[in-house]
């Protein structure tokens, strides 16, 4: 669940150790200074500063990583879109036989970079340091269908690409038969999937407290580099 946020605080006696505040959204709330710290503005009486929270489980938010540790990631697969973006044409050749008796051929060689960038974009929850990272598996599609990478596990940060590159390189060879007039063309067709998930923190020291993260998984990706031959 979200942590609430409150604008306003009154503090009581020190006598009675609470402390009063109210949001915008709710009415005024008490909190009792369990541990009994003496707070003061004189730095030799006590504490300058103390932090109370309704919910306990608040005290170490937002989430770091000395006391949280991610307990499972779920993906809403129902709710995945998958659309084909604009591929990568490395190389294109045109042999034209029209007038030609006999069929005219030629080979050539394509290189390039084969990309695949994954993110995980927080858009809900509560608040997280920059400095957590996460272990988990990405998204993949199989037959137009998004699934979970079971064989595969990488470390993440929320709303910073994961990038891998390989390089790609191959020959191939274009023929046009006599008659005809075809383009050749090395490409690598791109993709995009989008899977809306939820993440569970679950504090380090109380393994009852915990909290919620919300986005969506994100990752384009390129195929193997190959030929594609069009009839012009």
């Amino acid at each position: 669940s979200t942590a609430p946020s409150y604008q306003e605080a009154v503090v009581s006696t020190q006598s009675t150790g609470k402390l009063q505040i109210r949001s915008t959204t709710s009415g005024w709330k008490t909190i009792y200074n369990k541990k009994g710290q003496w707070l003061s503005r004189d730095s030799d009486e006590g504490i300058t500063e103390d932090k109370w929270c309704l919910n306990d489980c608040a005290l170490t938010l937002p989430i770091q990583p000395s006391s949280w540790r991610l307990a499972r990631t779920d993906f809403d697969l129902s709710s995945a879109k998958i659309e084909a973006l604009s591929p990568t044409v490395l190389d294109s050749h045109t042999m034209d036989a029209t007038s030609s008796p006999q069929d005219i051929e030629t080979e050539y060689y394509a290189s390039g970079t084969k990309y695949d960038t994954m993110t995980f974009s927080k858009t809900g929850g509560v608040l997280v340091t920059s400095s957590v990272t996460f272990g988990a598996h990405p998204i993949k599609t199989v037959n137009s269908t998004a699934v979970i990478d079971d064989s595969n596990s990488f470390q993440f940060q929320y709303s910073v690409p994961f990038k891998r590159a390989e390089a790609q390189g191959s020959w191939f060879g274009c023929r046009a038969p006599a008659g005809k007039k075809v383009q050749c063309s090395a490409v690598m067709e791109r993709s995009q999937v989008t899977v809306p998930y939820t993440q569970t923190w679950q504090s380090k020291s109380k393994g009852s407290c915990t909290w919620v993260v919300a986005g969506s998984f994100t990752r384009v990706q390129d195929s193997k580099l190959d030929q594609q031959i069009e009839e012009l």
